[in-house]
C-alpha cells in the first residue's frame, strides 16, 4: 500500500539502507565515532553496543512507538 508516514524513523531507515550499502553506518541510538553498524538480513546490527534491531524494533524506539503503530508507520 502506499506509505503516509514520512520523515523521522521512516527516512531514516531509507538513508540508513542507502548508507548501509556502502559499509557500515554510525549506530543511531548511542554516540558512535566511527562506523560500527551494518544492515544484514533485514536487520540492524551495532557491534560497539551489541544489539540488533528488526525494521519494526528500529521504529518502535525510534519514534517511541508500540508494535502496532510501527507496523502501520511501515506497512
Amino acid at each position: 500500500g502506499t506509505n503516509s508516514f514520512h520523515g523521522g524513523a521512516y527516512d531514516f531507515i531509507r538513508n540508513t539502507i542507502t548508507d548501509a550499502k556502502k559499509g557500515n553506518i554510525r549506530c543511531p541510538f548511542h554516540e558512535d565515532k566511527h562506523p560500527s553498524a551494518s544492515i544484514k538480513n533485514n536487520k540492524l546490527h551495532c557491534f560497539s553496543c551489541g544489539r540488533t534491531w528488526s525494521p519494526i524494533d528500529f521504529v518502535m524506539e525510534k519514534e517511541g512507538i508500540g508494535f502496532k503503530e510501527a507496523v502501520e508507520r511501515l506497512a
